[in-house]
């Protein structure tokens, strides 16, 4: 799966309404990258390497007969300004995250047998990120960002993923290739209207993880926003709020052994997932390591 990915802004936020959860990048979470107020106010993107944000421009979406290279994924990332920032900021953490990657990599699989539908999600994932990173890039200069857009995409983008779900079930990586599943959930994950939709996308994603067919890192940040939405702490630590103290991860179950569970699922610390948000939506806060 492509590395990139931050979490973009939340569906239901409003004019007045404080931005408050917020995910990090996938890279690294991969990282583990972003959904109403304190409650679920939701900063979801995903960037180009780590597929969302600020002002950054959301790559093409590449052509359905050639999937991207390793090496050109490589230089894309490296090229990526977020990966840039949070490097500047956060030293390691990236490469450090790679390392985890590379040791949980899932088996490959052949040319996608259905290349339409992959084209279809890959370009519903281009509208959600390039509605977010418009939002994003309006936060710091207009007093109520661009939501609505981001709200309207989202909708619509949930209609049809239901739809495929309804006629072809959660899709597979031999059906639409690990971006198209990638997509499949980045979209899920941004389908906060619904919250029993993602619980019930989450009950089949538990089984393709034990089956070794989807990646536990994203499986841990959708248990993370189904917990949330259920009122209930979080259990990897994946979505941060502000409370008006600043960014800080939200309310988790038994946090002191948190970072053993998110090693489980292949991802780094809390703190060096702290330092890249910080990194990425509060830029000139101190680093927080």
């Amino acid at each position: 799966m492509q590395t990139r990915q931050l979490e973009g802004v939340k569906n239901r936020m409003g004019p007045g309404q404080r931005l408050a959860v917020v995910s990090a990048p996938r890279r690294l979470l991969k990282f583990t990258s972003l959904p109403m107020a304190l409650a679920l106010a939701c900063v979801l993107l995903a960037p180009a390497s780590l597929s969302v944000v600020m002002a950054q421009a959301t790559p093409q979406t590449p052509p359905v007969s050639q999937p991207l290279s390793s090496t050109a994924s490589q230089e894309q990332q490296d090229q990526d300004p977020i990966d840039r920032l949070i490097e500047m900021k956060c030293p390691g953490v990236l490469e450090r995250q790679q390392q985890r990657d590379q040791a949980r990599l899932l088996a490959a699989v052949g040319p996608p047998s259905r290349p339409a539908l992959r084209h279809q999600l890959l370009i519903m994932r281009q509208r959600d990120q390039e509605a977010r990173s418009a939002a994003l890039e309006t936060m710091a200069s207009a007093a109520t960002p661009g939501f609505e857009s981001v709200s309207a995409i989202d909708v619509e983008n949930q209609r049809q993923l239901k739809h495929i779900i309804v006629q072809d079930g959660f899709p597979t990586r031999s059906m639409v290739g690990d971006d198209g599943v990638e997509a499949a959930w980045l979209l899920t994950q941004h389908s906060d209207s619904d919250p029993d939709f993602q619980a019930r996308v989450l009950r089949t994603l538990f089984v393709r993880v034990r089956q070794h067919e989807f990646p536990a890192k994203e499986y841990a940040m959708l248990v993370d926003r189904v917990l949330i939405h259920d009122g209930k702490p979080q259990r990897y630590g994946t979505q941060f709020g502000d409370d008006g103290s600043g960014l800080k991860v939200g309310k988790m179950e038994d946090p002191a052994h948190a970072d053993q569970r998110r090693g489980l699922v292949g991802m780094g610390p809390i703190a060096d997932y702290a330092c890249a948000i910080h990194a990425i939506y509060a830029p000139s806060a101190p680093e927080v390591r």
